[in-house]
């Protein structure tokens, strides 16, 4: 069974709950994805990712970190392609002691793009890093509907748009506050 939380946050939003973070759990941050090699950078915090809180591509499936306590070796898993070659896969298949952590975050100057922390793993480690991670992170959020959001987002309710998918769908999906 998977768990998952979406939320809409600012970089500051963000910063405070993952700083508490750091008093209690040590961890790293690996970009997920398909790489050409298997050397990938490995953040040892969040303000070590020089693009954080923005969102490049206006969607809410886009930039996205596995999470790992720093003791916890990443595994890298080979894809072999159909055209040849191999590619390196970094996620949670083969990491089953990690959480995935997409920040979301500004996209241009009008669209707060929602953010979401989920596990799709059933080991003790990564449920117990999914708890400590959501407490903190979503630590004096609102709930609005089935979103949580920040402080500062939500002092941006009549500046930016809420984009619970994408900035091409209709305003129907955002968030309404």
């Amino acid at each position: 069974m998977s768990k998952e939380v979406h939320f809409f946050a600012t970089k500051a939003d963000l910063e405070k709950g993952l700083k508490e973070l750091t008093f209690t759990r040590n961890v790293k941050y690996v970009r997920t994805g398909l790489f050409d090699n298997k050397e990938v950078p490995i953040y040892t915090s969040f303000s070590e990712i020089g693009d954080f809180g923005i969102n490049h591509s206006g969607n809410h499936i886009s930039e996205s970190y596995l999470v790992l306590d720093q003791n916890i070796e990443l595994q890298i898993r080979e894809v072999h392609q159909q055209r040849g070659g191999l590619k390196f896969a970094v996620d949670q298949r083969i990491n089953g002691s990690s959480i995935v952590f997409w920040p979301g975050g500004m996209h241009k100057e009008n669209f707060l793009i929602c953010g979401h922390i989920s596990t799709s793993s059933k080991e003790n480690i990564s449920l117990e890093l999914y708890k400590d991670f959501r407490k903190k992170v979503l630590k004096g959020f609102k709930k609005i509907g089935s979103y949580y959001c920040g402080p500062e987002a939500l002092q941006m309710k009549d500046k930016v748009r809420f984009i619970t998918m994408g900035v091409h769908q209709d305003k129907i999906y955002d968030l309404k506050i």
